[in-house]
């Protein structure tokens, strides 16, 4: 389906408008359905662009879809989401990483994951399962998981909105598991379920993997065990659990990440006011940056080697003017000496960037 307008899921949505006191801009730079990180006939330079395969794009990565997440993607039963809906119940039928907690990614696929290396972006066998080839979208994008809701490839105000993006990311991370446990405590699933979906661990060792586990065989009776009095309805206890968590606002599902959750509040809600501000410091000094030398100036990465900035040589000659110097006094000695008067929206980006840094911290 069509990414929505809003830049996170509704139900996320909603937690964070009441959380944050405002609304989130969005990242237009950063396109799900236009992939800026795929290659393009007219690209720039193959130099200083990092490109991935249009047909998996960023995709490179099996969400963990919480319980209360499946719920309201079995229940969505429009024309728009019948291809995502499949996806979904493939997973549940397959029932490999099919827990209370929701649909989980198999130890394999971690396995894989954590060795990608390069093949991030590129490698087909790694392509998310809810991935939908024609149109080349998420079919899961109205009740994606705080990763997928949260990483962008280029960001509209670079560092600044980067920061912002990640401390987000670790505030509905926290809920999400801490409402996806809610969710399973509410729904009742019997002790000796809940004793085998949280076992008691001497060692902090991962389990060996089994025969299964590499096979894509799910054990039936581990299966039945930690499903419990559930066993066999697993989608109508993923319909129960969208239903419950999505009647919580957020001051009740905040309470449920405990103090770690209130952490990732206040982290989260300074990185939105810096977001939201366009205050320039009175003092800049310049940053140590990554340079290509390039016909037109140089293309300098800064806090992300996949989304660069190309520089005028005019520009590049001037920034080591910024020395902790007021600001302004900077500015118009640059303007003076070297003719060249620098906005505050150009000085914004650089701020923004990484290139140029308040002389204060």
């Amino acid at each position: 389906m069509r990414p929505a307008p809003s830049t996170l899921p509704p139900l996320y949505d909603r937690w964070m408008r009441d959380c944050l006191q405002g609304t989130i801009p969005s990242e237009p730079n950063a396109t799900c359905h236009d992939c800026a990180m795929c290659g393009v006939a007219d690209a720039e330079s193959s130099r200083d662009a990092v490109f991935y395969d249009p047909r998996i794009k960023c995709c490179t990565f099996m969400p963990t879809l919480w319980n209360f997440l499946v719920g309201p993607l079995l229940e969505d039963e429009s024309a728009e989401a019948a291809a995502g809906r499949r996806t979904v119940e493939a997973r549940i039928d397959a029932g490999l990483a099919v827990t209370p907690f929701g649909l989980e990614r198999p130890p394999v696929y971690q396995l894989k994951y954590a060795r990608i290396g390069d093949g991030w972006g590129r490698s087909l066998s790694m392509r998310c399962p809810h991935y939908i080839e024609e149109g080349g979208l998420c079919g899961v994008w109205r009740a994606r998981e705080s990763t997928c809701a949260t990483w962008f490839c280029k960001h509209q105000r670079g560092a600044i909105a980067r920061r912002f993006w990640f401390r987000l990311h670790r505030l509905l991370a926290t809920v999400e598991q801490a409402a996806s446990r809610w969710a399973v405590l509410q729904l009742e699933l019997g002790e000796d379920a809940l004793e085998a979906l949280l076992p008691f661990q001497a060692t902090p060792d991962a389990p060996p993997l089994g025969a299964g586990d590499f096979d894509g065989r799910p054990d039936p009776a581990a299966y039945r065990r930690i499903w419990g009095r559930w066993a066999g309805r697993e989608r109508q206890f993923y319909r129960a659990a969208g239903q419950a968590v999505g009647r919580l606002s957020w001051s009740e599902a905040l309470q449920l990440g405990g103090a770690e959750a209130q952490l990732a509040v206040t982290l989260a809600r300074r990185a939105y006011g810096r977001l939201r501000s366009n205050d320039l410091p009175a003092r800049l000094r310049a940053r140590p940056v990554q340079v290509l030398p390039d016909p037109d100036g140089a293309v300098v990465w800064t806090y992300s080697p996949i989304d660069p900035l190309r520089l005028s040589p005019a520009l590049l000659e001037v920034l080591p003017w910024f020395d902790g110097r007021p600001t302004r006094s900077v500015l118009q000695a640059i303007r003076k000496e070297r003719g060249l008067k620098l906005g505050p929206a150009l000085l914004r980006r650089l701020v923004d960037f990484g290139l140029l840094e308040d002389a204060r911290d």
